[in-house]
């Protein structure tokens, strides 16, 4: 137990100073204003759920009069029990988001270091690789993406899947059962890919037993999982039961095989560092998305050695563990590949092409590229193997240099950050809307098509003061964020998927005022209109001001600066 408490510890100063400054403004400030400020909201819908026993969990008060939109991205159940007390004692989403982003990092080093103990027996060997996982480039770069960082589950996943194999023990195949579902409910993405080591796993134990004629052991453990089979099939479909409803409800949603071939892994991917990386002024590729995979040097060269030692001792589980970096660094590259010989293109037909049609819960996944958690847990485990087999008398040193060149490699500054409003520095208009009636359905403009406007990728570090009009994903990213402490329910909204209602509603209101914008929002049965003048441009507010003066049911009800609230007289 000390050694989990001094690595907890190490863990997490080293990863307080590694996201300076961002990690010295958790309480008012995000790695960017898309996705983060979205599980903000996420955390402070389920956190007021749960407080009245579950009412609405589901349908939440965006993208009215959408049902289910909690299941239109990731529900963050699996960080709730880390986020629930946060916000209880605080009433502060971004600190409770921010603070479960940084444990993950200590967790996910505690999670490998169990693994990797129970696989090599040596302390120094599991501290480096639990450090080799915990702070690799597929977590590193996913600060802003909860749900993808929340990897610090696997490793718990696969320890007691080997435990249950190799003793037969309840107790393992309940905890396998658990840390499987932690990992599910912290992003479907891990729940999917999960079940290909498991496999992997599963079988290499299967053709072991039956090649050594041990079908007494064979039986025992499938007659085990059989009987544990049907109670955790049961919880898993409540798990997935809005995603289930959501299906059956709106039979178009899947991911198409062309977005995931914007996701997938390029090769130059696993050679690809952050901006902020020491690694990036030696001009190795940059990036800021899913496509900053670079292994390390040290990994690399340290799995390498692994791998042979293995072979050479012949130690199947280690083997194994390659595999199941075989594999899912195959799947990371998505349905197929392009090569150019020549003056020639050719597209490679992959895996997990076939995989798309033959298994349909990998229709969810988007982002083939996360594949990569996986690869790099089979590195971790085999430059542990590795590191364990080195016998030297000054053996703490060149562990001690292992670790500072890693260190090196990952080492990140001037992490970037933005400041957000939080409950005592609202903007007037949303501490207004706290104080009206709860029921009160509400609109904000300017609204626009998610297709129009600037890229995504620039309106991630956009201060609230600043946003226009064509900062589309911002807009709405902040305006869902303060609906957290006004809980009005809004015909505005952002997730993973934006449903029809929201296009069919942004086709009417894109120019408002209009007779078919008014029909729309009082059949939407909409009571207040929170008008940003502020970011429209100046052409197309003054035409707005002048069109909405025939419109007698539109009545001006209060003005904060150039935030102007009507409310819609026939609606009240």
């Amino acid at each position: 137990m000390r050694n989990y408490i001094y690595i907890f510890i190490l863990s997490s100063i080293l990863t307080f100073f590694l996201f300076l400054p961002w990690t010295l403004h958790l309480t008012d400030s995000l790695p960017n204003i898309i996705d983060p400020l979205f599980y903000a909201w996420n955390f402070s819908h389920n956190t007021t759920a749960l407080l009245h026993s579950g009412k609405n969990l589901l349908d939440t008060n965006i993208f009215y009069p959408e049902t289910n939109t909690l299941a239109l991205s990731d529900t963050l159940y699996g960080q709730m029990p880390i986020v629930f007390p946060i916000m209880l004692l605080s009433n502060n989403p971004i600190l409770a988001e921010n603070i479960a982003v940084f444990l993950t990092f200590p967790l996910a080093t505690i999670a490998m270091y169990a693994l990797l103990w129970y696989m090599t027996t040596s302390i120094p060997a599991s501290f480096l690789g639990a450090m080799f996982y915990a702070f690799s480039y597929p977590r590193l770069s996913q600060i802003g993406h909860i749900p993808a960082l929340s990897s610090q589950w696997l490793p718990l996943f696969i320890l007691f899947l080997l435990k249950f194999f190799s003793k037969g023990n309840y107790k393992d195949l309940v905890l396998t059962v658990f840390f499987y579902l932690l990992s599910l409910t912290s992003t479907i993405y891990f729940g999917v890919f999960s079940t290909f080591p498991a496999i992997i796993i599963t079988c290499a134990y299967i053709i072991y037993w039956w090649k050594i004629k041990q079908l007494r052991l064979l039986k025992d453990r499938l007659k085990k999982l059989a009987l544990i089979a049907i109670p955790t099939c049961i919880i898993i479909f409540i798990v997935l039961f809005p995603y289930i409803r959501l299906k059956a409800e709106h039979l178009d949603i899947k991911r198409g095989l062309s977005e995931t071939r914007y996701l997938k892994v390029q090769l130059i991917d696993y050679g690809t560092v952050l901006p902020t990386s020491i690694l990036s002024t030696l001009r190795l590729p940059t990036r800021i998305d899913e496509h900053v995979l670079y292994p390390t040097m040290t990994l690399t060269v340290l799995s390498i050695i692994g791998l042979f030692i293995a072979l050479r001792k012949k130690k199947r589980i280690y083997i194994v563990f390659f595999l199941i970096g075989l594999v899912t660094f195959l799947l990371s590259f998505g349905p197929d590949q392009e090569i150019r010989i020549g003056e020639k293109l050719f597209t490679i037909t992959l895996p997990y092409y076939y995989l798309y049609y033959v298994y349909p819960l990998i229709q969810i996944v988007r982002v083939p590229a996360r594949f990569s958690i996986f690869f790099i847990l089979s590195l971790t485990v085999l430059s542990s193997y590795a590191l364990s087999n080195i016998k030297s008398k000054k053996q703490h040193i060149v562990y001690g240099c292992i670790f500072l060149t890693f260190l090196f490699e990952i080492w990140q500054y001037n992490t970037p950050y933005v400041t957000v409003p939080t409950k005592d520095t609202l903007p007037p208009v949303y501490q207004w809307l706290t104080t009206t009636p709860e029921n009160a359905i509400i609109v904000e403009l300017p609204v626009k098509s998610i297709y129009k406007g600037i890229l995504m990728e620039k309106q991630l570090m956009m201060p609230y003061a600043q946003l226009t009009e064509d900062h589309v994903y911002a807009m709405e990213t902040y305006r869902i964020y303060f609906s957290s402490f006004h809980g009005k329910r809004m015909l505005n909204g952002y997730s993973g998927f934006f449903p029809t209602v929201y296009n069919d509603n942004v086709n009417y209101l894109e120019f408002f005022p209009t007779p078919d914008s008014m029909y729309a929002l009082k059949s939407r049965h909409v009571r207040y209109i929170l008008i940003h003048a502020w970011q429209y441009r100046k052409t197309s507010w003054e035409k707005i001001q002048t069109n909405i003066q025939t419109f007698k049911e539109l009545k001006l009800i209060k003005q904060f600066d150039n935030d102007y609230v009507y409310e819609i007289m026939d609606s009240v």
